[in-house]
């Protein structure tokens, strides 16, 4: 129907065939106008954000999205290379012409690019410390210029949209972390302060954004990929907390629901999927006017029964009706990696066109009113009329010295700098182990040629150290060098990393022993080894942040971050 009335008033030109000045007939109608004459499938294809398979768009693709009516994608690496801004710029001009020809509205082209430990593209593109490694800088400028960066390189390379920032504030005493380093700190006031500059700069460079994780996942243990966590915190402490950054930040374009139920505000149901939350809390009570999508309805958290395809796909539809019924105006949807079976390229596509078909067979047998579709469609217009139109390919060079600087001003001593200096002068002239998990292993050779160090290296995955052989001559090394360097990633959920920690501490002098913290600081505070050891916090395995730890070994630099959060509390 949209076809035929962009026809019938002469302007067949998209967003991306006009000439730069020249706004499209998209931005020239009112969305309400548009809205006016989708047809019903149209508007269901609008309300999903989801994946696709390919570097590029195959025929089968293009009749995909075609066929469906998606209205807006997000990039994996798993699902579409991410090989360099290249190939990823190709991919988006080839997103932006498919899903325009086949709707003639452009499309959310998005990926999750907080930094840290959760960024999507990365080769040719800057790498981040993360969030919580910028909080540690007590500096909210970093925070500023990152999301300058950020939205430069995402732009030229035809995303419009980033699944990011993460506001959750992070329960500094829950055990184990499921946020953790993805936050920057504890501390409400601390969150909002950088988060508002991270945003300024995204906005000021053309991105759009979503606020995650509302009303907020920083105080659950459970992975909702795996299962449905609950907070059980009164009203009066997640106002307090949780809420804060989520209700600071009213104008923003998007929020993101949680998949956590809120026992203050509905024992049965996740946020995402209830009324209570998404509609009465969100939209009512904090009169947020924007887009609410929730987080991905491919996560056990929401799913029923993923035992078998047809079960899947079942829950999905059910899930997603459930989140219309919300009050929710977007649908993110992933594909079924934590499902009893592995499905393949076609079923994720089922899926997709399953779920879409879902809303529209919904709205004809009355369980959904068209009006409630309506409501959300024009909100997903009205934010699409302020997407980026910037078409053309850009180049960029990754911004490594803003990296760099991050990581240097997050490094944190946790230990004091007199038991620091006992390791002594002359670093590069000891005899040096290095002990790091295998997922770091390619980062750090590369470091240690880089700055010409000699070290005995052993790299670990954690289920090597179910062998009392592999701990044993962890120990062994150990104890035959000046200097141990033990990089730990996330102990504090692996009980034998955490233990070969104790014993190393146990069996090593101070002057001997040095510990990093590449994620979670719970891996040494909760063990209480900064007070016997060097410790040094990193909260992040990107190359810059391993290099801090060695520029200040070797006295070029000083540590001085501050952990984000009071030790005592």
């Amino acid at each position: 129907m949209l076809y035929q009335y962009f026809k019938s008033q002469k302007i067949m030109q998209t967003a991306h065939a006009l000439p730069p000045a020249q706004p499209s007939i998209f931005h020239q109608l009112s969305a309400e106008e548009i809205l006016s004459q989708m047809s019903l499938e149209e508007k269901a294809g609008q309300l999903f954000i989801s994946f696709f398979w390919g570097k590029t768009l195959s025929d089968d693709t293009k009749q995909f999205l075609h066929r469906s009516k998606l209205g807006n994608v997000i990039y994996f690496a798993w699902s579409n290379g991410l090989e360099n801004p290249e190939q990823i710029a190709a991919l988006s001009k080839e997103v932006q012409d498919t899903i325009v020809k086949a709707t003639k509205i452009p499309p959310i082209i998005s990926t999750d690019q907080e930094g840290g430990i959760v960024q999507r593209l990365q080769n040719g593109f800057t790498r981040f410390p993360g969030n919580m490694a910028l909080g540690a800088t007590n500096d909210p400028m970093l925070a500023y210029e990152t999301g300058k960066v950020l939205a430069k390189e995402l732009t030229s390379v035809g995303i419009n949209f980033n699944l990011a920032p993460v506001v959750d504030v992070q329960i500094h005493n829950l055990h184990p972390w499921y946020m953790g380093i993805r936050t920057y700190g504890t501390n409400p006031s601390h969150v909002i302060h950088f988060a508002k500059e991270q945003i300024r700069g995204m906005t000021e460079k053309g991105l759009l954004y979503v606020l995650k994780h509302a009303p907020g996942l920083g105080g659950v243990a459970v992975n909702p990929h795996l299962a449905l966590p609950t907070c059980d915190k009164s009203l009066e402490q997640l106002e307090s907390c949780e809420f804060a950054p989520f209700r600071h930040f009213l104008d923003a374009p998007a929020m993101m629901t949680a998949h956590v139920i809120f026992s203050a505000l509905d024992p049965k149901t996740p946020a995402s999927l209830s009324y209570e939350v998404t509609t009465n809390l969100i939209r009512k009570a904090w009169g947020y006017e924007g887009v609410i999508m929730t987080d991905s309805l491919s996560m056990n958290a929401v799913l029923q029964d993923t035992s078998t395809f047809e079960r899947a796909v079942e829950s999905v539809k059910q899930a997603a009706i459930k989140a219309i019924q919300a009050g929710a105006d977007c649908i993110i949807l992933g594909r079924l990696e934590w499902a009893a079976f592995s499905p393949t390229e076609k079923q994720d596509e089922e899926v997709i066109e399953k779920a879409i078909q879902g809303i529209v067979e919904n709205v004809q047998n009355g369980v959904l009113s068209e009006e409630r579709i309506n409501d959300s469609v024009l909100r997903l217009i009205k934010m699409k009329q302020k997407l980026s139109q910037n078409t053309s390919i850009s180049s960029f060079t990754p911004n490594d010295k803003l990296s760099a600087e991050i990581a240097q001003k997050s490094l944190t001593l946790l230990s004091s700098p007199s038991l620091l200096s006992a390791i002594g002068t002359g670093f590069k002239a000891k005899k040096i182990c290095v002990i790091a998990p295998k997922d770091i292993e390619n980062t750090m050779r590369e470091m240690l040629k880089e700055r010409a160090i000699t070290a005995d290296t052993l790299f670990f995955e954690q289920t090597s150290l179910q062998d009392p052989s592999v701990r044993e001559k962890i120990k062994i090394s150990a104890a035959q060098s000046e200097l141990t360097l033990f990089f730990s990633y996330n102990a504090t959920n692996f009980s034998l990393q955490k233990t070969l920690m104790k014993e190393l501490a146990r069996e090593t002098s101070p002057q001997r022993l040095l510990f990093v913290g590449l994620r979670n600081p719970y891996d040494l505070l909760g063990e209480e080894l900064h007070l016997t050891h060097n410790t040094f916090l990193t909260y992040s395995p990107t190359k810059y942040s391993l290099e801090s730890v060695f520029k200040a070994l070797e006295e070029e630099t000083i540590p001085s971050g501050k952990i984000p959060f009071s030790i005592t509390e």
